[in-house]
C-alpha cells in the first residue's frame, strides 16, 4: 500500500507541471481566437455599415481618469465603437459603442510595450467618448468602410488617412497585480510575463494586414 501511494504522489509530481503548461496554453489560444475574431468583427462592422469602425483599448494611464469601472482592465479590456451610423448626414458622427468592455482570459494580456504611447511599435492614441461627458485619450486600431486600416484625424468624423504598415498586437502569458484603494481606484499595478519574455520567444501575435485589414496569427514555426 505505501508502495502505491508513493508512485502515485511521485506521478502527480511528474504530471501536474504540465497540466498547468496545457492550462495555460489553452487560455492563451482562446486569447488568440477571441481578439482575431473580434478584429474581424470591427472590420465587417464598418464595411457592411459603411463606417469607420474602432477597437479601443484601456491605457495604463486610466488610474487618472476618475473612471474606476474600468479600472483593472489595463492590458487586458478593449471594446468597438462606430464613428458614424448608415443614414447620418454628411459632416455628422455619432460615436456609439457597438460592444461591452471585452476581456482577454485570465493569465493573459496584451504585451505592455503596444499599449505605452511613444514605445516603438505602439499603437497611435486619441480622444475618444468612453461616456457621457468624459473623454479620454487611448490607444486605437481603426478601419475604414472598406475594411482597411486608417489613422484617425482629430475630427469627431473618424475620417483618417490610410495605415501604411502591418499593425501586430503581441499577446503574452502571465500576471497583472492590481492594487485597490478605498475607493475603488488602482493607483498601482505590477506586470511579469510568465516564463520571461514570451511574448517575444515563444510569442503569440494578431497581424493585421495594412492593405486589407484582414487578421491572421502569427506563431514561431516548429522545426
Amino acid at each position: 500500500m505505501l508502495v502505491v501511494i508513493v508512485i502515485i504522489a511521485i506521478m502527480a509530481a511528474i504530471s501536474l507541471p504540465r497540466l498547468r503548461g496545457l492550462g495555460e496554453g489553452n487560455a492563451m489560444n482562446a486569447a488568440v481566437r477571441q481578439l482575431k475574431d473580434d478584429v474581424s468583427f470591427a472590420r465587417q462592422k464598418a464595411i457592411s455599415g459603411r463606417t469607420t469602425a474602432v477597437i479601443v483599448f484601456i491605457p495604463p494611464d486610466i488610474t487618472d481618469a476618475g473612471v474606476p469601472q474600468l479600472d483593472g482592465g489595463q492590458y487586458t479590456q478593449y471594446a468597438i465603437l462606430t464613428m458614424r451610423d448608415v443614414g447620418e448626414q454628411p459632416g455628422r458622427a455619432t460615436q456609439r459603442f457597438v460592444t461591452t468592455w471585452r476581456s482577454l482570459p485570465d493569465k493573459t494580456f496584451i504585451a505592455t510595450k503596444f499599449l505605452d504611447e511613444g514605445s516603438a511599435g505602439s499603437l497611435l492614441y486619441r480622444t475618444f467618448n468612453l461616456k457621457s461627458g468624459l473623454w479620454f485619450r487611448m490607444p486605437y486600431i481603426a478601419f475604414n468602410y472598406e475594411g482597411r486600416l486608417i489613422d484617425l484625424d482629430a475630427s469627431d468624423l473618424g475620417t483618417g488617412v490610410y495605415h501604411t504598415e502591418n499593425v501586430v498586437v503581441p499577446l503574452a502569458r502571465g500576471a497583472i497585480l492590481f492594487t485597490r484603494d478605498t475607493n475603488g481606484f488602482v493607483p498601482d499595478f505590477s506586470i511579469q510575463e510568465i516564463p520571461p519574455n514570451n511574448s517575444t520567444v515563444s510569442y503569440n501575435h494578431i497581424v493585421i494586414d495594412w492593405l486589407t485589414g484582414r487578421p491572421k496569427v502569427d506563431r514561431p514555426q516548429l522545426q
